[in-house]
């Protein structure tokens, strides 16, 4: 069996794997060495753990926002941190505080964020006191300020069990983790709840931190 393809059963069996791993399984074989094995296996590195791991591009099963999450170690369908954010962000129904990024992405983006903004490849606002990240685009980022900004009756929100019960389904059994994957869930079934009602429902029951 080759290098290779003894490496690509290891990671078969442990699905993640990072340099001194490997080394410690191929003691004889050098970094470069190493670093040609994974080129060669089309191998993906995690944006977390500023990119120590490894897996191949057939393991990872990723979620709806294209991260797959292995023993909290991250990885991206779009490869790096700076890449994923983008997408989310442009993705977003109304933008994303750091806070909520943090969440979805199990790591924190400030540096990133900041890189982003200041090459324009997408946009910051101050909303309601908070920084929210927005779509580089106009057409789109008004769109997300008019969500972000749209009134929400949070005591109907809170109380209204038929509401409440669709968006805790929709975060613990279909594991949405995020309130615009429940309101796309959602609408997609007819259920017009608003995003912003979802939003101060994910807010009461820190759904964001426990799913």
């Amino acid at each position: 069996m080759s290098i290779t393809h003894e490496l690509a059963a290891h990671f078969q069996r442990y699905m993640v794997l990072d340099i001194p791993s490997i080394r410690s399984i191929f003691p004889k074989r050098s970094y470069p060495s190493i670093q040609r094995d994974l080129k060669a296996l089309g191998s993906v590195n995690s944006y977390s753990h500023n990119g120590q791991f490894y897996t191949l591009q057939e393991i990872p099963v990723y979620d709806e926002l294209g991260i797959w999450n292995y023993e909290n170690i991250y990885f991206s369908r779009y490869g790096t941190a700076k890449s994923t954010v983008k997408q989310l962000v442009e993705q977003s129904l109304s933008g994303y505080t750091h806070a909520e990024l943090q969440d979805l992405m199990g790591v924190r983006m400030y540096g990133t964020l900041k890189r982003l903004v200041e090459e324009g490849a997408i946009g910051s606002e101050r909303i309601s006191g908070i920084t929210v990240y927005l779509s580089s685009r106009n057409d789109i980022r008004g769109e997300q300020v008019s969500n972000r900004n749209r009134p929400c009756d949070s005591t109907k929100a809170l109380f209204d069990s038929a509401a409440v019960i669709e968006v805790l389904l929709a975060v613990f059994i279909e594991h949405k983790r995020s309130p615009d994957m429940v309101h796309r869930y959602l609408a997609a079934k007819g259920e017009n709840i608003p995003l912003k009602d979802i939003g101060a429902i994910f807010a009461h029951y820190d759904l964001g931190k426990k799913n």
